[in-house]
């Protein structure tokens, strides 16, 4: 047989939940509210957060000419290199610490000035700081804090802390004036500050180190690729302060534009010094050169050449122009490649004058890998990826052009042997030339290669002075941190919170109302009882006094009714429960039949607090005003609940059973509700109450009374607490069973069906009662009915006399 517990894992419909949602409306409203007014307070609370952006454009090779380049397009010979800027290196370049670090330091943003606010404090900083503190002596990255506040004319220090810890102390200071206090010397200096009057605040100011102050604006700074094939980068800062936030971005990309002009000009700065050493040198040797072609000439007065000899020194002047540049060309590829094998990860000059291409680009390449490298080691380390990377390609670069100097030496030898056997064939021819001619053309050819050299020289330094001059920023700003950035502050969002709480509070309510419903193991309606055994014999709302919906979600019970309980059935009467209750008399009707004889009906429950008394009282009160003798006896003789439907009389059944009173009809009430009911109610609390109900006078007076009226309805305690009920179970006719809708466990319905089984209790049958409606399990009724019931056991009970 299917059970009434197997309810227990029912899915409620939507249609269901809705409803039950809909019968706790309060809930929701009390939430919103809450909820709500939690996040504006968490909204007025909060600083106001700005953002502010700059976006910089990062120039490459192939966009952005800048005039150090039209410079270089026009002295072609130059042979400088322009390096490409590789715009994800240049992103990790903005967010090192080293630019950060200067940035605070220049900024001076290791020291922090604050102020009460309504709801929170608010920073200080530009035209809003009324004063600066200079700290005296004390190092960088020494914590600190203290308050300071003007009193006539002077200012106050105190609430002193020092790493944290509090210092005792105080002190005074005037404005511009060294003082001393408990950490260290500070002077206190007033910002003129146009059209701001006279603070006579309290000003907090926080001092940080440069590590943690540059480690903290580091994680407030933004940077990002605007377009993944573009070389734009975005920079983003957040504070509490516009001002503050400008001044962050402008001052870091002039940083960066400080150290890219520093770190290009280093290729410039090393050839120019290389220069300079060979014109001292060619300098020197040209003025020796110089100075024996005079001595020789004043000494020897040597002749022209002949004209016959035109010619033959003409072939032997092209020869020695060819050997003199073949010589210039091995002088200055020896000498660069002695510097290259003496220097290793230095800069080699570019430009130096050789005549192979391919060697001028190869320097120029390891000259730009070296730059590149050397500026990853100053924002990270040498323990980094891309560093370690560009020393392996350096290693090889370097021994590519040093084997290719070496290359263009060897080649340079070979064409200086076949020039000068030409030229001695020349030479040969002219033999008969005078000595003197010979001695002094010498002289003269060394001349022309020193000068030759040292104009060509002289003319490379003026270019490279010119080039440094002209050299032009490695990025363009083209949005300002003035103009980036919205006007209105990013955070707190006060729309996205408030929807955020009004979202909270409409779900909190909705995940309680179906974890409360999901939970619930108690009956909760008629369908929880519609597979059970037991004959069900109706359904009764709840009644009585309304309780109010904000007391019932406080926990806040009504109080317990003793005495004057009114009836809730009325002859004139149409209302739900009415009908209810008049619904449950035709059942009643209908299980005793046509027979004359009194019908004797016990009322019980599994547990306490079901409103036995309430059903019992109503239902003879129902059947009362269909013209019946009814009678409605308390024998509930630890709780006499029944008996306050008569007005609770000091004596009653107990005192009858007990011997007090010889006459039961002298205790009866009559015509309680003026419809000819009856209630025999119970008087005194007896001690023993389950032996009074085993005594003979109860069967007796049963007996008795069963001559007298239709109806004996019996309001017995529960069946689970006290042996009452079985005692009392073998004088009536029929047991209803109460079961109370939210007070009793799903899980009991199957002992209730093995009740009716096992034959325990007379005709047994079930009767739900408080049901409030919601939809899925019961109807709406409109009336609330507190109820309270409740068992107590010791020795004395109130109100019972054995004498």
């Amino acid at each position: 047989m299917a059970t009434a517990n197997n309810r227990t894992n029912d899915v409620m419909s939507l249609k269901e939940f809705f409803g039950l949602c809909l019968s706790k409306w309060y809930w929701f409203v009390i939430s919103l509210f809450i909820c709500i007014v939690c996040a504006y307070a968490y909204i007025l609370r909060t600083p106001k957060t700005y953002t502010r952006k700059a976006s910089v454009l990062v120039k490459q090779a192939d966009r952005g000419r800048s005039m150090a380049t039209d410079v270089a397009t026009q002295f072609s010979t130059m042979g400088f290199v322009n390096s490409n800027s590789n715009v994800n290196n240049e992103m990790i370049n903005f967010k090192s610490p080293n630019l950060m670090y200067e940035v605070v330091k220049r900024n001076h943003l290791d020291v922090n000035y604050r102020k009460d606010g309504m709801f929170h404090d608010i920073v200080l900083y530009g035209n809003n700081l009324p004063i600066e503190v200079k700290f005296d002596g004390i190092q960088d990255n020494t914590n600190l804090a203290f308050r300071l506040t003007p009193k006539g004319g002077e200012f106050k220090l105190d609430e002193f802390k020092l790493n944290g810890d509090d210092v005792s102390g105080s002190a005074k200071a005037k404005a511009g004036e060294q003082v001393k206090t408990p950490v260290g010397k500070l002077t206190v200096e007033k910002r003129a500050i146009t059209g701001q009057p006279e603070f006579n605040y309290p000003i907090y100011v926080t001092r940080t180190g440069y590590d943690l102050t540059t480690d903290l604006y580091r994680k407030r700074l933004g940077v990002q690729l605007q377009e993944e094939l573009a070389t734009v980068i975005d920079l983003s800062f957040r504070d509490v302060s516009v001002k503050r936030a400008e001044d962050v971005l402008n001052t870091l990309i002039n940083v960066y534009n400080e150290d890219w002009i520093k770190d290009k000009n280093q290729i410039s700065v090393s050839t120019n010094e290389f220069i300079s050493e060979r014109l001292k040198v060619i300098e020197q040797d040209l003025g020796e050169v110089d100075n024996a072609i005079s001595s020789y000439k004043s000494s020897t007065m040597a002749p022209d050449l002949k004209v016959t000899a035109q010619r033959d020194i003409a072939q032997s002047t092209e020869a020695e122009k060819e050997i003199m540049e073949t010589r210039n060309q091995l002088s200055i590829s020896q000498y660069l490649l002695n510097h290259i094998k003496g220097t290793d990860n230095q800069l080699i000059p570019s430009n130096a004058g050789l005549a192979d291409n391919s060697i001028e680009g190869l320097i120029s390449q390891y000259n730009a890998t070296l730059l590149q490298r050397n500026r990853l080691v100053e924002s990270s380390s040498e323990e980094n990826l891309l560093v370690q990377d560009l020393d392996k390609q350096l290693g090889p670069l370097r021994n590519t052009i040093i084997a290719s100097v070496e290359n263009y030496i060897a080649s340079l030898k070979m064409r200086l042997n076949s020039t000068q056997a030409a030229q001695g064939a020349a030479n040969a021819r002219i033999s008969a030339n005078p000595r003197q001619a010979g001695r002094l053309l010498s002289d003269e050819r060394q001349q022309k290669v020193k000068e030759s050299l040292y104009l060509f020289l002289l003319q490379k330094r003026e270019e490279n002075e010119l080039n440094q001059a002209f050299t032009s920023y490695n990025t363009r700003v083209i949005v300002t941190p003035e103009r980036g950035g919205s006007p209105r502050p990013t955070a707190p969002k006060k729309f996205s919170i408030l929807w955020m709480a009004m979202l909270l509070g409409l779900v909190i309510p909705l995940v309680v109302i179906y974890l409360r419903e999901v939970m619930n193991s108690t009956v909760r309606g008629r369908d929880d009882l519609k597979d059970m055994a037991t004959p069900f014999m109706g359904e009764i709302p709840q009644a009585y006094r309304q309780q109010s919906k904000l007391s019932k979600l406080l926990g806040i019970k009504p109080k317990e009714h003793r005495t004057n309980l009114p009836m809730v059935v009325k002859a004139e009467s149409r209302n739900i429960i009415n009908e209810a209750f008049r619904v449950v008399r035709t059942n009643v009707e209908f299980m005793k039949g046509k027979s004359d004889a009194a019908y004797v009906v016990m009322f019980t429950s599994a547990n306490p607090n079901s409103g036995k008394s309430f059903i019992s009282a109503n239902l003879a009160s129902a059947i009362a005003i269909k013209g019946k003798k009814v009678i409605a006896i308390d024998l509930d003789l630890r709780k006499k609940t029944l008996s306050g439907f008569a007005k609770d009389p000091k004596r009653g059944l107990s005192d009858y059973l007990g011997g007090i009173e010889d006459n039961y009809r002298d205790l009866i009430v009559k015509n309680v509700d003026g419809n000819g009911l009856d209630i025999l109610p119970v008087g005194s609390l007896p001690p023993n109450p389950s032996e009074l109900l085993s005594e003979p006078r109860l069967e007796e007076m049963i007996a008795e009374l069963r001559k007298e009226y239709d109806y004996i309805l019996l309001d017995c305690p529960p069946v689970e607490i006290v042996t009452d009920a079985d005692i009392i179970n073998r004088l009536v006719d029929s047991t209803m069973f109460i079961v109370r809708a939210g007070l009793l466990d799903r899980s009991m319905l199957t002992v209730i069906d093995d009740y009716y089984t096992s034959g325990k209790y007379k005709n047994m049958s079930v009767l739900l009662n408080g049901t409030d409606g919601g939809g899925r399990y019961g109807y709406k009724y409109g009336y609330k009915y507190g109820y309270k019931y409740g068992y107590s056991y010791g020795k004395n009970y109130g109100g019972y006399d054995k004498e």
